[in-house]
């Protein structure tokens, strides 16, 4: 399941209960979950734009194979950081 999915699904689900049970818990659960689904796309979403922006700009400095070939061992470097969590 996606996360799109996920959250697709946990809407479905409050709506189910919107009409018979108005008042149901386990709508109101679905409905926060939908919620921190969508926060943690949004983070992740952002997370992506700031990775690429900040290797484009660390391109933009660059004017030998020298500066090419460590700007590629930082970013490496760095993305290997983010995947360890």
């Amino acid at each position: 399941m996606t996360l799109e999915e996920a959250i697709k699904y946990s809407e479905q689900i409050a709506d189910s209960y919107k009409d018979t049970v108005p008042d149901c818990d386990c709508a109101k659960k679905h409905r926060q979950l939908a919620g921190w689904l969508k926060e943690l796309k949004y983070y992740r979403e952002e997370c992506n734009t700031f990775k690429v922006k900040g290797i484009i700009k660390s391109l933009e400095p660059i004017k030998t194979v020298k500066g090419i070939v460590r700007v590629v061992e930082n970013q490496r470097k760095y993305l290997n950081k983010g995947n360890s969590k």
